[in-house]
């Protein structure tokens, strides 16, 4: 099912949230002294209607973040040529970057659009620590805002993401072959050969060019923390990551923007079509967006390319505490209800698997009546577009390649309540705690 969300800002709105967040307050300094060169002096103020920002997570898919920042040069010059939807527009909204040119250095850069072309103007140079801290996060968002000042804001995270999972939830020095005497990875393994995904943060022991002391993970509660820090509530958050459309991950970040838009799957190391994405985050001149069209955007361009991992969803994070409350109601209808997993569609390539479809689970365990009615209608809320195609590519193993989608059990959601694994882990997310 499809269901048109476009969501228009008016200078009342952008006013009423000025009211209602914590932009009314000065915004304090940074709580630490920013590595690298000195802060650079502010661009010249220009009208901004909105800012756009993309932070770019590490370095192994600094590849594939180039070709994502090509595509969105290749949509900001044709919205700026004679013709485009901002050509020759005194207010405009702006679109500034994030981006690790090594382990060492990063940049804050904007892309600069007019006439047809667009350049990056390089706004701020640093020195990156080898562990990247999430309170750093912090500090260059608030850097990139006060850069580039704007009634609203959206980020696009660009990164490798395994969900919920803590970091510390098993021994990860024994998960790769040969390092201190461990054995082959009997859990989350790359399969050889496999094709590239964004399977948040990276690091130590998954990606090899690192070592122990060069680390860009990250926990999602400290993630929500280090966005909640920054004192803005974005309008958007696209996650351009792995695995990131489950009701554990969503739930700890839904103060952090009002909607979200990420995957219930691995999502292909290309990411998001940004070509074909901008022109609805940069609607009416940066006054409004179409979030649905960002998801149907992204669903028809892996339709075109290989026709699998087009699975995407937009959510309401205003909705997910009463999605929280209806599901509780659910899981008391049969607190003893036990579903065999392998009836359940399922979203990677685990074995045992660990993220499976979470409307049809919980429709699954609640018995027909006002509650599973009740669930079914908030979760509609909750998500109010979704989109997928009959397969989703996995390259963990031992699973590693194309899957099929039951489309008709697919609810836009994941869940990993039904899995065996992790629950202790499990049992001290918020989500868990808010359902049980």
């Amino acid at each position: 099912m499809k269901n048109l969300f476009r969501y228009t800002l008016t200078l009342f709105a952008a006013t009423a949230l000025c009211l209602t967040t914590a932009c009314d307050k000065e915004k304090p300094e940074y709580p630490f002294p920013l590595p690298g060169q000195d802060t650079p002096t502010p661009p010249q103020e220009i009208t901004t209607s909105h800012t756009l920002m993309f932070y770019f997570v590490g370095t192994t898919l600094n590849q594939e973040f180039a070709g994502n920042l090509t595509s969105a040069e290749e949509a900001l010059k044709e919205l700026s040529k004679k013709g485009g939807a901002l050509y020759g527009k005194r207010s405009r909204p702006r679109v500034i970057v994030y981006k690790q040119k090594s382990r060492s250095v990063a940049h804050i850069f904007e892309l600069k659009y007019g006439d047809g072309e667009c350049v990056k103007d390089t706004l701020a140079t640093y020195n990156t620590p080898a562990a990247m801290p999430a309170e750093n996060v912090t500090a260059y968002l608030n850097k990139m805002m006060e850069l580039a000042p704007a009634p609203s804001y959206g980020l696009v995270i660009g990164s490798h993401s395994r969900g919920w999972i803590p970091i510390d939830a098993e021994n990860w020095t024994r998960c790769i072959a040969g390092i201190d005497g461990g054995s082959a990875a009997p859990y989350w393994q790359v399969a050889p050969g496999a094709l590239v995904t964004r399977f948040l943060g990276e690091g130590y022991p998954f990606y090899g060019s690192y070592s122990t002391g060069h680390s860009n993970f990250f926990d999602i509660w400290d993630l929500a923390d280090a966005l909640e820090a920054t004192q803005q509530k974005f309008k958007y958050i696209i996650y351009d990551a792995c695995l990131m459309a489950n009701v554990e991950t969503l739930y700890d970040l839904r103060n952090c923007s009002e909607y979200a838009i990420a995957s219930v799957s691995e999502i292909m190391g290309v990411g998001f079509p940004y070509k074909t994405v901008i022109p609805h985050l940069l609607g009416d001149n940066g006054a409004s967006f179409n979030l649905d069209g960002v998801c149907e955007a992204y669903n028809h361009y892996y339709k075109v390319h290989g026709n699998r991992s087009g699975s995407v969803s937009l959510v309401d994070n205003s909705q997910l505490e009463a999605l929280a409350a209806a599901t509780k109601a659910a899981l008391n209808e049969t607190p003893q209800a036990e579903v065999e997993e392998k009836t359940l569609q399922y979203y990677d390539g685990l074995s045992p698997h660990l993220y499976y479809d979470f409307g049809q689970y919980i429709n699954a365990v609640c018995p027909e009546g006002e509650v599973k009615e009740a669930f079914n209608a908030q979760l509609a809320k909750s998500v109010p577009s979704k989109y997928t195609l009959n397969y989703f590519y996995t390259g963990l193993s031992p699973h590693e390649g194309n899957h099929q989608i039951n489309t008709e059990a697919y609810s836009g959601l994941a869940t990993s309540l039904p899995s065996g694994k992790y629950r202790t882990e499990y049992a001290e997310t918020a989500w868990y705690k808010a359902t049980h």
